[in-house]
């Protein structure tokens, strides 16, 4: 059985208006699950135990969709740390 990427993940909207990846069904962002993976070394089982009511094969497609899309995981990354300095430095005024 072919299993596809996009059953498990979907693009839309944070409350910034910025288009992210979630998991279908959730509030969690797949970069979430990508920087406990890159971050802080934790293996998809690890991450699941984390994320209860998200299945080992969403965690997997996250995954799957950052090493398919590095450049792309990265700058959004970038992205959101960026907007969060400027929240954090604005709230500091």
């Amino acid at each position: 059985m072919d299993y596809d990427i996009n059953q498990f993940l979907e693009m839309r909207p944070k409350r910034d208006g910025r288009m992210r990846p979630f998991i279908k069904g959730t509030r969690v962002e797949a970069l979430s699950i990508i920087s406990d993976s890159e971050t802080h070394n934790m293996t998809p089982e690890e991450i699941a135990e984390g994320y209860p009511h998200v299945s080992l094969a969403a965690i997997y497609a996250a995954l799957a969709y950052y090493h398919g899309a590095r450049d792309e995981v990265r700058r959004m990354i970038r992205e959101d740390d960026a907007s969060l300095k400027q929240q954090v430095g604005a709230a500091q005024g």
